[in-house]
C-alpha cells in the first residue's frame, strides 16, 4: 500500500476591517510627520519674521535716537564773549550776599534825602531770591544742579602775561589734567601714531586724557589738543570725559571753568572761554596765536559722530614743588 502525502496551502483569510485599518495606519504615518513638519517650519518662519521685525525695530529706533540727539547738539555751543578778557559775573552773587554793602545794620533806620527812614534788613525777605544766585532766579529749583567746585580760580597761579610764554617745543608734555568743575582729574599721554599700511591715525587713548604730540605743551604758544572718551562700552578704554558736555550748560551760569595741566616742573592754569560742536569728517586740528588747551570728545551717546570741542585760554602758572 502506498501512502500520498498532499500538502495544501494555508490559506489566511483576513477580516477587511483590519486590513483598512493597516493600510490606514499606514497612511497616516507620513501625513502626521508632514503635519508635524509643517508645523515646525510655521514656527520657525514666525520667529524669524519676528526676529526681523524686532531688528528693524532696534535699527530704526537707533538711528532715531542719532537723529533726535543730533538736534540737541546745538545747547553744546558756548560762543565766546565780544570781549573774552571782560571778567565774569560770580554766580555766587546772591542778593542776600549783596545786601550788607547796600543796607548794613548800621545805616538801619538811617534818613533817606526824601525824609524817609532805610528799612531794617532783617524785615527784608524774598523768596525763593533771598540766597539764590541772581543767575537762576528763573529757576529757582536749580540753584543746586551746579556744583561751585570751579567757581572760584585756584590759588597759588601767577598771573601770564605774554612775555611768560614757551615757545613751541621748548616746554615739556603734560603729565596730568584737572577740571574742577566737572570733577576730571586724570593722566595726560602722548598718543603715539600707528600704521595701517595704507593709512596711519593716531591710538585711541585708554583710559588716559591723550595729547597729540605735534601740538602745543602746556604754557606753549598756540593751541595744545587733548582727547578723552565719552565713553567706551566695546573697547573698555574708559569715559574720562564723559562729563565734558556739562560745561556749556556750566559757562551760561556764569560760572567760571578752569582746565589745569601739569608738567614735571610747572603746573598751568587755563580758563575756558568757548565751546563749539563739529561733524566728525569736519574736525581739522587748528593752531591759534594766544596760548590755548583744546578738550576733544565724542557726541552724542552712543552715536558718537560728532566732537566736542571746549576751548581755554592760558591764565596763570605756579612751580610744582
Amino acid at each position: 500500500m502506498v501512502y500520498t502525502l498532499s500538502l495544501q496551502p494555508y490559506h489566511i483569510i483576513a477580516d477587511p476591517m483590519w486590513v483598512g485599518a493597516l493600510m490606514m495606519a499606514d497612511m497616516d504615518m507620513p501625513q502626521s510627520s508632514q503635519v508635524r513638519g509643517s508645523r515646525h517650519r510655521r514656527w520657525l518662519g514666525a520667529a524669524l519674521v519676528g526676529a526681523g521685525a524686532v531688528l528693524v525695530l532696534l535699527v530704526g529706533g537707533y538711528y532715531l535716537y542719532g537723529w533726535v540727539a543730533a538736534r540737541g547738539l546745538d545747547s553744546l555751543v558756548y560762543p565766546p564773549s565780544e570781549d573774552a578778557s571782560a571778567p565774569q559775573a560770580s554766580v555766587s552773587m546772591t542778593l542776600a550776599g549783596l545786601r550788607p554793602n547796600v543796607l548794613s545794620p548800621t545805616s538801619a533806620g538811617a534818613p533817606l534825602p526824601n525824609g524817609g527812614n532805610l528799612p531794617d534788613p532783617a524785615s527784608l525777605r524774598l523768596y525763593p531770591g533771598e540766597r539764590v544766585a541772581f543767575s537762576f532766579w528763573a529757576e529757582p529749583w536749580a540753584a543746586q544742579a551746579v556744583s561751585a567746585a570751579g567757581e572760584e580760580a585756584p590759588q597759588g597761579f601767577l598771573p601770564v602775561d605774554r612775555f611768560a610764554l614757551g615757545a613751541r617745543g621748548t616746554l615739556p608734555h603734560a603729565t596730568r589734567i584737572r577740571v574742577p568743575a566737572i570733577g576730571v582729574d586724570a593722566e595726560v599721554r602722548n598718543l603715539a601714531i600707528l600704521d595701517l599700511g595704507n593709512s596711519r591715525e593716531y591710538e585711541t587713548p585708554n583710559n588716559v586724557v591723550g595729547h597729540i604730540p605735534e601740538t602745543s605743551n602746556p604754557g606753549e604758544e598756540g593751541n595744545a589738543w587733548f582727547f578723552g572718551h565719552l565713553q567706551s562700552p566695546i573697547r573698555g578704554e574708559g569715559s574720562v570725559f564723559q562729563d565734558l558736555p556739562q560745561i556749556p550748560g556750566i559757562l551760561r551760569t556764569g560760572q567760571r571753568v578752569y582746565v589745569e595741566l601739569d608738567s614735571p616742573s610747572t603746573s598751568y592754569l587755563y580758563e575756558v572761554y568757548k565751546t563749539d560742536v563739529l561733524y566728525q569728517d569736519d574736525l581739522r586740528l587748528y593752531d591759534t596765536d594766544p596760548a590755548t588747551v583744546t578738550l576733544v570728545t565724542c557726541v552724542p551717546a552712543l552715536t558718537y559722530d560728532y566732537r566736542l570741542l571746549v576751548t581755554a585760554r592760558l591764565v596763570g602758572f605756579k612751580p610744582v614743588p
